[in-house]
């Protein structure tokens, strides 16, 4: 859904670079993964050569022929609402970089463990951090609260596991 934006919308510069980056990484994620999961060996035969004709006709990632990365764009600028130029750019410049597909795949199948996965999640740092956050915020949680009815403990919890209460964002 694309968001109301003025044409020339841009950010502080720290926040921009910050935001392009991860936009960026989002961007080649995607792809890899829908890479990564259809992904096969062909066989030289079924190998055709690409285009070299003018500029729009070269691939604009990796493999992927320009039609499909215009697509791709074209997705990415309705669904978020960003500049088509830069989302253009961004998309130039993706590289298929063999150890992110492979770091992107699931993990071999495990059982889990449920005594390593909750010292994890208590330990000193995440308890005390989660004190003070309450502290801090108990009038939002209780508002939260009050209009949502989630308790407090809940929303907490899942911030502590998601981002140790604001320390890790992004």
């Amino acid at each position: 859904m694309p968001h109301d934006r003025p044409a020339d919308f841009t950010l502080p510069s720290i926040s921009r670079r910050l935001c392009l980056r991860a936009f960026a990484a989002m961007t080649l994620g995607t792809v890899l993964s829908h890479s990564a999961r259809a992904q096969t060996t062909p066989d030289a035969s079924s190998i055709s050569p690409l285009p070299d004709a003018t500029p729009s006709a070269r691939p604009m990632l990796g493999d992927w022929p320009a039609q499909q990365a215009q697509a791709l764009t074209a997705r990415i600028v309705q669904r978020n609402g960003l500049p088509q130029a830069l989302v253009e750019r961004l998309i130039g410049k993706a590289q298929y970089v063999p150890t992110v597909a492979r770091l992107i795949l699931p993990g071999p199948p495990a059982i889990k463990n449920w005594k390593v996965y909750r010292s994890r999640f208590l330990d000193s740092l995440r308890i005390d951090a989660g004190s003070d956050f309450m502290q801090e915020f108990g009038v939002w949680f209780a508002r939260a609260q009050e209009r949502y009815g989630v308790p407090p403990h809940i929303v907490a919890g899942i911030l502590g596991v998601e981002t140790i209460y604001g320390r890790n964002m992004g």
